[in-house]
């Protein structure tokens, strides 16, 4: 860089201004030659992370492909298949002409409704509480709301029949005989998942 910044005198009544110009006009030919190799190292690095970045990204898609896309493509592709393996809208057919099929889509129609009008309205109020009062162990709470988004669902069921289900502790210390095991315990478990979730949206609104 030095070199490439050496600048020179020409001295008129000696031949040693020519000499000094001619060395300077080379330095900096040099020097711009190293710059112009220099400069596709930055070039060679951003097409290597450009690299890594598609394969890192490949690789989930090929996961979802192979164990998700695949198999969905298997189901769709094999219901419209009859037993002789020929094109057929028999099992679709037979599926929407059962009477159960219809009192099953109903009841998932009334348990969506119920529990987003129950989720919304204890989530609101609980956000509501959260920000808009002065309650003691807000931290705490926030802390009990995000359990059921992180722990399984699993545990969410087993949580629920431990405490409220027909030998649960609710029973064992008042002996109440809470059906569990029906429409409102369905609503009740949709609903505990759903509210921690209302809460935040509404919080962070």
């Amino acid at each position: 860089a030095a070199a490439c910044g050496h600048a020179s005198v020409s001295h008129p009544r000696t031949g040693r201004g020519c000499q000094r110009l001619a060395g300077s006009i080379t330095q900096r030919v040099g020097c711009g030659m190293n710059t112009a190799a220099w400069s596709q190292v930055p070039v060679r690095r951003e097409g290597a992370w450009r690299a890594v970045f598609v394969v890192l990204a490949a690789l989930p898609l090929l996961g979802l492909l192979l164990f998700v896309a695949w198999p969905l493509a298997l189901i769709v592709l094999r219901s419209f298949t009859g037993d002789d393996h020929a094109w057929t809208f028999t099992r679709y057919a037979t599926l929407l002409a059962s009477p159960r099929i219809l009192q099953a889509g109903w009841h998932s129609l009334v348990m969506a409704v119920t529990v987003t009008a129950i989720s919304v309205s204890a989530g609101f109020a609980v956000a509501f509480a959260l920000h808009r009062s002065r309650l003691r162990g807000k931290a705490l709470m926030r802390f009990a709301l995000l359990l059921p988004i992180l722990s399984p669902s699993l545990v969410q069921a087993l949580g629920i029949i431990f405490l409220l289900g027909r030998a649960g502790l609710v029973h064992q210390l008042t002996g109440w005989n809470i059906d569990l095991y029906g429409f409102w315990g369905l609503v009740l478990a949709n609903a505990c998942y759903g509210l921690p979730q209302v809460v935040l949206i509404v919080s962070s609104s």
